[in-house]
């Protein structure tokens, strides 16, 4: 008997309080054939964390309820975030303190907004090790 294992689809949580921005980013993933979630808060994302566990997050900084860096420290206290990737996207500029800081938090890469699909594609296939 022959058994083949598949690997699953990637699960990508999008989290972005912008209409328009979350749908250009569910457009730009479609290409990877994931399971798309997407929130346009923290806290219901949190709340979707503890039944349905994302491989990569694709994170806003600013969001109406709670920050990028808070979700992340929320994530980490509740011992939710493990081996998850992570990519920042913010429209504000980095310094190198906010690199360092961010590193911390368990964030994988950050993003400048305007985010370009092709650099995306790319840091996602990185981090997920996907051809």
């Amino acid at each position: 008997m022959l058994l083949i294992f598949t690997k699953m689809k990637p699960v990508i949580y999008i989290i972005e309080d912008s209409n328009i921005i979350r749908k250009k980013l569910i457009k730009y993933v479609k290409e990877l054939n994931p399971n798309v979630y997407e929130f346009d808060c923290s806290q219901k994302a949190l709340d979707s964390i503890r039944t349905t566990k994302p491989d990569l997050i694709l994170l806003d900084l600013h969001l109406p309820d709670f920050n990028g860096d808070e979700f992340m420290v929320k994530l980490s206290e509740q011992l939710l975030i493990g081996d998850l990737k992570c990519i920042l996207i913010t429209a504000n500029n980095f310094i190198p303190n906010d690199e360092l800081r961010i590193g911390t938090l368990g964030i994988s890469k950050c993003l400048k907004k305007p985010v370009y699909k092709d650099t995306l594609i790319k840091e996602i296939k990185e981090l997920l090790e996907v051809n």
